[in-house]
């Protein structure tokens, strides 16, 4: 279920796991609990698959994997890459688990700590590394934060109340989805370029290529 919802761009696991609810209400506690979280987990994986095959994130995490996935994909190495994504979403989601039980507690007292002030500093530290990210072109990833945190910043405030950006539309008071903004960028820009080239959007061209194989290689080069 998990890997279904999140092959399909826009529905991610937070909607997933609300749509799981009604199912697993009556279920004991400890047996619902394994199954929103097995479902997260394999959320990030399925969303992986959309990124290599299509060039459309499944979801928000899965944007990187197009850099990477989508060109492998069309070079014909398509088992190889999600064989990738499989050994890395399995190790991430282990080693994220162990390392949740292990710091939880001093991590939680930690964030009890937390003002405004480490707030606005935590934020600058993001926003930073974020425009770091994109290398040589620093304007370019000016420009990305400052067209992120407009769309952040648009609709009602969560602590205030107040509407922010909405000139005067109800539409927007809702907030802009990181999904819908997402499958704009990626989905309708490749769907429309795919079709322009009327060009399959992954090939096999290796037969030795396989998933199998894909997960060897990510577990010899960490």
């Amino acid at each position: 279920v998990g890997i279904i919802i999140g092959v399909i761009p826009g529905i991610g696991a937070t909607a997933g796991m609300a749509l799981l609810l009604p199912i697993i209400f009556y279920w004991p506690p400890e047996v619902g609990l394994v199954m929103l979280s097995a479902l997260w987990m394999a959320n990030n994986y399925g969303s992986s698959l959309s990124s290599i095959l299509l060039g459309i994130p499944g979801d928000s995490g899965a944007i990187m994997t197009i850099e990477d996935g989508h060109p492998m994909a069309q070079q014909g190495r398509t088992g190889s890459a999600i064989g990738i994504s499989l050994a890395a979403s399995a190790a991430g989601g282990i080693i994220g688990a162990l390392c949740f039980l292990a710091f939880a507690p001093p991590l939680v007292s930690l964030a009890l700590l937390f003002g405004s002030a480490e707030m606005f500093w935590l934020a600058l530290l993001a926003l930073t590394v974020v425009a770091s990210a994109s290398g040589h072109n620093l304007g370019k990833g000016l420009i990305a934060c400052g067209l992120g945190m407009l769309t952040g910043f648009t609709g009602i405030d969560t602590i205030t109340g107040y509407a922010r950006f909405t000139f005067g539309a109800m539409y927007l008071m809702d907030r802009v989805s990181l999904v819908l903004v997402l499958l704009g960028l990626f989905a309708v820009a490749g769907l429309l370029s795919a079709a322009s080239r009327q060009s399959q959007v992954a090939v096999q061209r290796d037969a030795r290529d396989s998933i199998l194989g894909g997960m060897r290689l990510a577990l010899r080069y960490p």
